[in-house]
């Protein structure tokens, strides 16, 4: 993850081409997925109310030329948001219930 975040960070767009700023492309797809985010999960609420904030720094610091704390802000959004899934993907059956989560548990127990 780390990595990634760090080439986002180093990516420029070339000279004369149309191509969007990775980083800036990756803020938004994360506000996007916590605004589009309806879930009542009582844990999801608080980190949902707690990264708003946070991306919204992450703009903001890229918007005046700060990469590296942009990309530092991000970083501390995803580590928190990411146990809730990748935007675009559906909940895993672990989060949904108590069977789901006791049998990865289980899965993952015997590795």
């Amino acid at each position: 993850m780390c990595a990634l975040l760090v080439a986002l960070a180093l990516a420029h767009p070339r000279a004369g081409a149309a191509t969007a700023d990775p980083l800036a492309a990756e803020i938004a797809r994360w506000s996007v997925f916590l605004k589009n985010n309806t879930s009542t999960d009582e844990l999801w609420v608080q980190v949902k109310e707690a990264s708003a904030p946070i991306l919204e720094r992450a703009d903001k610091a890229l918007h005046d030329g700060r990469r590296w704390l942009a990309l530092q802000r991000l970083a501390a959004r995803a580590r928190e948001s990411g146990r809730f899934g990748v935007p675009g993907t559906t909940v895993a059956p672990e989060r949904k219930d108590d069977a789901g989560f006791e049998a990865e548990w289980a899965r993952l127990g015997r590795r």
